[in-house]
C-alpha cells in the first residue's frame, strides 16, 4: 500500500494551523480548497459560523455533475448547532442545503440572490443597501465594478452579525470593512480601461458579463480569453460571443501544461466573427491593449492562470 502523501493545499493548511496557534488571532477564516466534505480545512471543529457562497459547476470530476450534488459536498462544512449563511439563488440548491442544515440542527440564514438585492453601479464602485440585523436598512459602498460582489458582501455582513453582538460591531466598522475590500483578479482595473477578471467557469463568466453590461463603457470593448482543459471553454466562449459586448475577441495558449493548445483554441473560435488566436499571451495582450481608444476597454478573463501569467509581465 502506497504511503499517504499530503497535497500542497493540505501542507499549507497545516502550516496555517501552526502559525495561528502561535499568533492566537481574534478570528480565523478558513476557506475550503475543494468542496467541503473531504477538504483538509474540515478537520477543524472550532466554528462560530459556516458560509456557503453561490454554488457553481466547477471541479465536477470530484464534486458531482449537478449543482445539487456539489451543494451536498459543500454542506460537509456544517457543524451541529452552528449557524449557516448561504446564497439563496436556486430553490433546488437551497433545498439540499436546508435538509443538510436540518440534519445538523443548524440555523440556516439564506441571503437573497443578486437579482433581489438593491444595488447601483457608480463610476468607481457600487452602492447597495443591506437589511442589517442591528441597524435596519443600511447603505454600503463597494470599491469595485464587480456586481456579483454585492452578494458576497451581503454574505459577509450576515456572517459578521451572526458571530458578533451589536455592542461589538459598529455600523462604521462594517462600512469601512466593505469599502476597503480588494480582491485581486476579480474585475480588477489594472490600469485605466484594462480589467482583469478570474472568471473560469460558466457561472463566473455569467457574473462577469453581468458586470460588463453595467460598466458604462462609451467606446468599444476588447476581450482576451483563455482557459485550461478541464473547464467548459466551449460554453464559456459561446456565452461571450452571444453577449455581443465585445468588438474583438483574442485568445492565446496559457504557459502551463493544463492550458488549451493553440490548435484547440482555433477550433474553439471557428465561426466566431472578429476573433483571433495569437501566438502567446504577451503578444495578445499588447496587441489588444494597443487597439484601445480613449473610451475603449480591454477585459481579460477565462482562467486564473491567465491572470497570473499577465500579472508577472504587466
Amino acid at each position: 500500500e502506497e504511503p499517504f502523501c499530503p497535497t500542497y493545499f493540505t501542507w499549507t493548511y497545516l502550516i496555517a494551523v501552526e502559525v495561528f496557534a502561535k499568533m492566537r488571532p481574534d478570528a480565523i477564516i478558513w476557506e475550503t480548497g475543494l468542496g467541503g466534505k473531504y477538504d483538509a480545512t474540515n478537520v477543524s471543529d472550532y466554528k462560530s459560523v459556516s458560509i456557503i457562497t453561490e454554488i457553481g459547476l466547477d471541479h465536477m470530476e470530484y464534486l458531482g455533475d449537478t449543482k445539487e450534488k456539489i451543494a451536498l459536498e459543500k454542506a460537509g462544512i456544517m457543524r451541529r448547532g452552528i449557524p449557516v449563511v448561504i446564497a439563496d439563488r436556486s430553490e433546488s440548491v437551497t433545498g439540499v442545503l436546508r435538509e443538510a442544515a436540518d440534519r445538523c440542527a443548524s440555523p440556516l440564514l439564506p441571503v437573497p440572490g443578486l437579482g433581489r438585492l438593491q444595488a447601483e453601479v457608480c463610476p468607481k464602485g457600487i452602492d447597495f443597501s443591506y437589511n442589517s440585523r442591528y441597524y435596519s436598512n443600511a447603505n454600503f459602498k463597494l470599491g469595485t465594478l464587480a456586481v456579483y460582489q454585492v452578494e458576497n458582501a451581503t454574505l459577509a455582513l450576515t456572517a459578521l452579525e451572526t458571530v458578533y453582538d451589536s455592542d461589538e460591531l459598529s455600523l462604521e466598522a462594517m462600512r469601512e470593512g466593505i469599502s476597503s475590500m480588494k480582491w485581486p483578479g476579480r474585475m480588477e482595473e489594472i490600469e485605466p480601461g484594462i480589467i482583469f477578471d478570474g472568471a473560469h467557469n460558466v457561472d463566473g463568466i455569467e457574473a462577469m458579463l453581468s458586470s460588463v453590461r453595467g460598466d458604462g463603457c462609451r467606446g468599444k470593448r476588447f476581450l482576451l480569453f483563455s482557459a485550461v482543459t478541464d473547464k467548459q471553454a466551449d460554453i464559456m466562449i459561446d456565452m461571450i460571443d452571444r453577449s455581443g459586448l465585445f468588438a474583438e475577441i483574442g485568445l492565446a495558449h496559457i504557459d502551463t501544461s493544463r492550458g488549451i493548445t493553440t490548435d484547440d483554441l482555433e477550433i474553439l473560435i471557428k465561426g466566431i466573427k472578429n476573433s483571433r488566436v495569437y501566438t502567446d499571451v504577451r503578444t495578445a495582450y499588447r496587441t489588444l491593449a494597443g487597439k484601445r481608444g480613449e473610451d475603449d476597454r480591454l477585459y481579460v478573463c477565462g482562467s486564473l492562470y491567465l491572470i497570473g501569467e499577465l500579472k508577472e509581465q504587466v
